[in-house]
């Protein structure tokens, strides 16, 4: 399952020193600080382990000519047998050799739909700070990290300029920001009304809810952690449908090359 994970202006963190009292400043500080964190995202290879009530997934996903692959490495968190572990090995190097010989077309049209992603998430993260009225909340510690608490509550005349953003008009949050460089240690975040969503073909109903951990996986680069979600859904407004994920986010490792795959998609103009 794709996750949420929703994530441009200041290229280097405050010092710790300066004045942020004010919950607007933080959330605009912490806005910026989790761009970069999506800028980068891009350079790391992870795993990730997907725990629903039929049970868990666990994958290794890798960037592969410029986007990325999912390999299933185990099941219930038992490693895939010889012959399930040889068939994904396969399916993994079938998908390399296609991706190698793509055309130019057809290489555009895979990282153009991979950018269009990751285009929402910057879109979305930038509505926080327009969606959202913030008050700050007494300061916590979080695993061992000091933060800021600000509690965001959906302001009344916010218009969505996208029906992603249709969501946050729904939706109070609670953000726990590391107090020196600004990235969330954690988010939490409640359904309080109806959203309709999907094209008005869906509505997310109140009672969802999404929580996000993050930690430090590189200096000055922050990661998902762990992810948690909850929904109550109608689709075409009459289904009922409840969905439930615990995702989990480990090993993270810099891919070799990075930087060049990352200038060859900005020559590209997909960033």
């Amino acid at each position: 399952m794709k996750k949420l994970l929703i994530v441009l202006t200041l290229l280097t963190p405050p010092p710790a020193t300066m004045d942020v009292s004010d919950a607007n400043d933080i959330m605009r500080k912490s806005v910026a600080a989790n761009h970069r964190d999506l800028a980068a995202s891009v350079e790391f290879d992870h795993s990730e382990r997907h725990q629903t009530p039929d049970g868990s997934k666990t994958y290794a996903v890798t960037m592969m000519v410029g986007s990325p692959y999912q390999c299933l490495v185990a099941i219930n968190d038992q490693p895939l047998a010889d012959d399930e572990r040889r068939r994904e090995e396969q399916k993994k190097d079938a998908a390399r050799a296609a991706r190698e010989r793509e055309d130019p077309d057809e290489r555009a049209r895979r990282l153009s739909k991979y950018e269009r992603e990751r285009k929402r998430n910057r879109v979305l993260l930038d509505e926080v700070t327009q969606a959202f009225q913030f008050a700050r909340e007494a300061d916590q510690t979080v695993n061992g990290v000091g933060a800021y608490v600000v509690k965001a509550t959906p302001r009344p005349d916010y218009r969505p300029p996208s029906l992603e953003a249709e969501v946050l008009t729904g939706v109070e949050s609670r953000f726990w920001i590391e107090q020196n460089t600004f990235h969330w240690v954690k988010v939490e975040a409640t359904v309080v009304r109806p959203v309709a969503i999907a094209a008005f073909l869906a509505r997310v109903e109140p009672g969802t809810q999404f929580a996000l951990e993050q930690s430090e996986v590189a200096p000055g680069m922050w990661a998902p952690k762990r992810f948690l979600m909850r929904t109550r859904a109608r689709i075409l407004f009459m289904f009922k449908q409840r969905t439930q994920l615990d995702a989990t986010y480990y090993g993270y490792q810099r891919v070799t090359g990075a930087a060049g795959g990352t200038e060859e998609r900005r020559q590209q103009g997909l960033r």
